[in-house]
């Protein structure tokens, strides 16, 4: 995962990482730890994370499946 560039599509999108965390069903300390790749985001949780973000599949791919 391209930790770098999802920070950048976070603050980019102007959303705060807690309502990020709760819009996934997720704590704030378990956002934080898949954002910092301690661990692994679920399919469904990237779908949401790129809906909410506006990531095209390409921005998608290269985040979150390129290594």
């Amino acid at each position: 995962m391209q930790q770098a560039e999802l920070k950048k599509a976070i603050k980019k999108s102007g959303y705060r990482m807690d309502f990020l965390a709760k819009s996934l069903g997720l704590s704030y300390q378990g956002f934080y730890n898949k954002v910092n790749a301690e661990t692994d985001f679920r399919i469904s949780e990237i779908k949401c994370l790129c809906d909410l973000l506006k990531l095209s599949n390409m921005e998608m791919c290269k985040i979150f499946f390129d290594k």
